[in-house]
């Protein structure tokens, strides 16, 4: 017969009953008490497979687990669904030219660029309706079958102005009536990812083109200017949040030179120091002396808040664009991607000294990298660009003529393309021509010129943009001047 342990079931039991706790310590009743339960923390699964969800496909539901036995494995039944439509027989892509040339030609076959990601104008379906056309339009023409294949999306904070700012996708969050730069609202990140994989996923290339110059236009009422959000961290100030800028100019780059203290304060302060008027008369040499005499204890604190505003620029900057190109990296099928710069024309060191650290931070190539010239600025930069991008010379409309209505003492001459290749590019550069639209001004259109454009700059040059003539709708697009694009594509590939 098993003996029974008073101690275990009868004693200490009831020493706990009457609260007697010198008897309980006495007969040591504790190694008798249960272990604890474990604690449970919660994590969600999928409810089907159990594992981590494969966000935003599984369904999710919330379950408990020790520390260290929670799913770790991402599950497998759930999954990004497959296209529904077949791929695009795309004999001659971006990729497969430039294996077959050596070089990146026929870059941008044709340019469009109507499908802004941040306004209310325009349905996720009709953005998806038009990509279709534009698709499967039989009259296009050219390797590729189509318009083009090559599309810009104008990605940043958005065109902000008094009849669109209600009908805006907005960026970021709000907090008491203004932005929080680093809070991206989840709506629009959902409506940028529908948009633009509405292109991708037909192996349309998308440019992303941060800070397009058109966007600050309005920049009273932007989320960027001072008064309109919260300000950003600033390391420089222990971590300090301070105002952004009150000029769109610091958020396009004119001002990021001046976030420290460097030649570009020295050379403001010697010339507020001698006088404007005395510093236009003086030599090279002497305004390089007065500016070595500049010391920071010059600034003022006009200055200094001048200086923080810029710093704060640029750590937004930093963080906007590694936002937009992870977001774009981590959920679109891109097949071949372009980071641009357009409109920042005529500011060789903003190409050198703003752009050229992003990319090269996020491991973006030289091939990889798009951005626009106006003429004069191609013709003082010489080959030092050229080291660190890929450039599109603009000139302004569609025809086999380049006219430099911009450049001092060129204006009144109309060059050729012959003759801009000999007379005004430095030797050796390649280059990449674009247009804004057909029939720039008030001149006619011409799609035959148009095609032989497209043609000879593909032939003596990198390539061919088309900026089509969309105005304000999806239906406002000139098909006829995509289609020539691609038989001017097509002409050249059959020189190959």
């Amino acid at each position: 017969m098993k003996k029974i342990n008073f101690k275990k079931y009868v004693f200490c039991p009831l020493s706990k009953v009457l609260k007697m706790g010198w008897f309980y310590r006495l007969l040591d009743c504790k190694k008798f008490e249960p272990p604890p339960d474990p604690v449970l923390y919660p994590h969600e699964v999928c409810i089907i497979s159990g594992q981590k969800p494969n966000k935003p496909y599984c369904k999710v539901i919330i379950d408990y687990f020790k520390t260290g036995e929670e799913p770790q494995e991402i599950c497998e039944i759930h999954k990004k669904p497959e296209p529904s439509f077949s791929m695009l027989p795309l004999e001659i892509t971006v990729p497969e030219l430039e294996r077959a040339t050596g070089e990146l030609k026929a870059a941008a076959p044709a340019f469009l660029k109507p499908a802004l990601i941040n306004t209310g104008e325009i349905t996720n379906k009709e953005i998806e309706d038009y990509a279709e056309k534009i698709t499967n339009d039989p009259e296009a023409s050219g390797p590729v079958k189509f318009h083009g294949n090559y599309l810009r999306h104008l990605i940043g904070c958005g065109f902000y102005n008094p009849g669109t700012i209600g009908l805006l996708e907005h960026f970021f969050e709000t907090i008491a009536g203004k932005y929080e730069l680093y809070r991206v609202r989840q709506q629009w990140i959902d409506t940028f990812l529908t948009r633009a994989e509405s292109f991708t996923k037909r192996r349309w290339t998308l440019e992303l083109d941060p800070f397009n110059n058109s966007e600050l236009h309005n920049f009273g009422i932007h989320p960027l200017h001072k008064d309109n959000n919260h300000g950003y961290m600033v390391p420089e100030l222990g971590g300090a949040v301070h105002s952004t800028h009150t000029r769109a100019d610091s958020f396009r780059g004119a001002f990021r030179l001046w976030d420290q203290w460097g030649p570009a304060w020295q050379g403001y302060i010697a010339e507020r120091r001698v006088g404007a008027e005395i510093w236009k008369n003086l030599s090279a040499v002497q305004k390089s002396e007065e500016t070595a005499k500049s010391t920071i204890n010059e600034m003022t604190a006009a200055d200094q808040e001048d200086m923080n505003q810029n710093r704060a620029v640029r750590e937004f900057e930093i963080w906007y664009l590694d936002f937009i190109i992870n977001l774009c990296r981590n959920n679109l099928d891109m097949t071949y991607i372009k980071f641009g710069a357009n409109e920042w024309r005529s500011r060789t060191q903003i190409h050198l000294n703003i752009w050229a650290p992003i990319y090269a931070r996020n491991g973006i190539l030289k091939k990889d990298r798009m951005t626009s010239f106006d003429p004069i600025d191609w013709y003082l930069s010489g080959a030092a660009v050229f080291e660190k991008f890929l450039g599109c010379l603009h000139f302004t409309y569609a025809w086999n003529f380049i006219w430099f209505w911009t450049t001092e003492g060129l204006q009144d001459r109309v060059f050729s393309l012959d003759e801009v290749i000999e007379e005004i590019l430095p030797p050796g550069i390649k280059f990449m021509f674009s247009s804004d639209g057909l029939g720039w001004g008030d001149r006619p259109k011409d799609y035959d010129l148009e095609e032989e454009t497209t043609f000879q700059t593909l032939l003596k040059g990198l390539g061919r943009e088309l900026n089509s003539d969309f105005k304000s709708h999806l239906f406002d697009i000139d098909f006829e001047a995509g289609r020539r694009v691609g038989k001017g594509l097509d002409r050249y590939v059959k020189t190959l």
